[in-house]
């Protein structure tokens, strides 16, 4: 029987960054889902855990396809056509879907845990504060997406045929930029590909219309250039610190698409750099034959503009911005990830394979992915029995079992205790052959 929404997802009170704080567990097949991070037309996406092994812990996003009950909706088929596609798309710059299945009627995927924002969240930022980003760093961000996208074009089946995916929704919701500054795109949801479950109804587009291109609009068939256009509004109202096409209303917003009066933000913000403009511009034409033929030429395009300036710009650069504008919210996000981490540790039940208490030494703790210190931090609980140290990032979570603190004290003393025996009767020997090799001496000579 298919789980209700209220047996299937751990509920709590959001924080003002809209992730739930963690109140309770609910297992979904070999996941722990600890907490909502957010909602959307297909399904919700819940912070997880997975545990495997010797001590194995993992964080994941964990999403859950709401279907309901209607045989008509075509949620479900688009949510494993998303699965489908994903799992097709191996890239840094895309997120990783590592598994899909179902577990009392409710369809999930489980992917790659993405701390960081959705660009959305940017964009709401340059657009109050007025404030564009930083041009080397929108580059590098609109670069990096490129690649990602660039990937999931050229992605292809098992048969080695290309799949011909086109995103059909690259928007501010769909980037995530981790708090180490890497961008990756996300939710294939609505995407156009080969062998496709479900087709867009006559009459219909899919997408958001604001960062859509004229021919999505209009409803004509699309290829990749159309995302390569959505691409190009993003990194125009990045640097610009406003909306390209946003209108009153959806009408008057797919008006403005199809007008694409684009006002060249040389003329809107002093100092823009002129190459930088012509690329943009070269992304954002009406015809799409002057764009960009691929994503990764636009990547290169923008990679162009920091070179020509001397400028190496990396995945640091992105890291640091990210850390200027959003310290509050990432002190938040890593409360909420303190507190699961807790909630997990204090419902864990005993593993019946490990080595009992009293056989159980402390294990040493590394780390080898880089964390700010704000996102890298060690917990202390003591509502076990004993002390457990944790250090969380992003992605893992290695818990050491908590061991008696007489054994580890006692031990060493009991080894101290024999090694000073074994040094002082070594000691006698040598001693004793000393006195032996000397009366030898001396009787060989008299």
């Amino acid at each position: 029987m298919a789980a209700t929404r209220d047996e299937r997802q751990p509920r709590g009170p959001r924080t003002s960054s809209g992730t739930r704080k963690a109140t309770r567990l609910r297992a979904l097949g070999r996941y722990q889902l600890v907490c909502e991070l957010g909602k959307g037309g297909m399904g919700t996406v819940h912070l997880a855990r997975c545990d495997g092994p010797g001590g194995f812990r993992k964080w994941l996003a964990v999403k859950t396809c709401d279907a309901g009950h209607n045989p008509e909706s075509d949620v479900l088929p688009m949510f494993l056509d998303e699965a489908r596609i994903a799992a097709q798309v191996s890239h840094p710059n895309v997120v990783s879907v590592f598994d899909a299945g179902i577990e009392d009627g409710v369809h999930y995927m489980a992917m790659e845990y993405l701390h960081g924002e959705p660009l959305r969240e940017l964009v709401r930022h340059v657009e109050t504060c007025g404030i564009p980003v930083p041009v080397h760093v929108a580059c590098r961000m609109i670069a990096d997406a490129a690649e990602g996208l660039h990937a999931a074009h050229e992605a292809t089946n098992d048969q080695g045929e290309p799949l011909n995916i086109v995103h059909r929704d690259v928007s501010p919701h769909n980037l995530f930029v981790t708090y180490e500054g890497t961008t990756k795109l996300v939710d294939f949801g609505v995407a156009k590909f080969r062998a496709k479950a479900t087709e867009t109804r006559v009459g219909t587009i899919k997408g958001k219309v604001s960062y859509m291109s004229p021919e999505q609009v209009r409803g004509t068939a699309v290829d990749r250039r159309a995302d390569i256009f959505a691409l190009g509004i993003i990194l125009w109202e990045l640097t610009t610190a406003r909306r390209l096409f946003r209108g009153d209303d959806t009408l008057d917003t797919i008006a403005r698409v199809l007008e694409l009066e684009i006002p060249r933000p040389t003329t809107l913000v002093r100092g823009y750099p002129a190459d930088l403009e012509a690329v943009v511009m070269g992304a954002l034409t009406k015809e799409r034959d002057q764009r960009f033929d691929t994503a990764h030429d636009f990547a290169r395009a923008l990679t162009g503009v920091l070179f020509r300036r001397g400028l190496f710009v990396t995945g640091d650069d992105v890291f640091h911005y990210m850390q200027a504008v959003f310290h509050d919210r990432i002190q938040e996000r890593d409360a909420v990830l303190r507190t699961s981490a807790a909630l997990s540790l204090r419902r864990e039940p005993s593993r019946p394979n490990y080595p009992s208490e009293a056989e159980t030494a402390p294990l040493p703790l590394v780390h080898s992915s880089r964390m700010p210190s704000a996102a890298t931090m060690s917990i202390q609980t003591h509502e076990i029995e004993g002390s457990i140290d944790v250090v969380l990032d992003d992605a893992d979570i290695i818990d050491v079992r908590p061991s008696p603190v007489t054994w580890v004290e006692r031990a060493p003393q009991k080894r101290s205790a024999v090694n000073v025996a074994v040094l002082a009767l070594t000691i006698m020997a040598m001693t004793l052959l000393g006195f032996a090799l000397a009366i030898s001496l001396v009787l060989l000579f008299s």
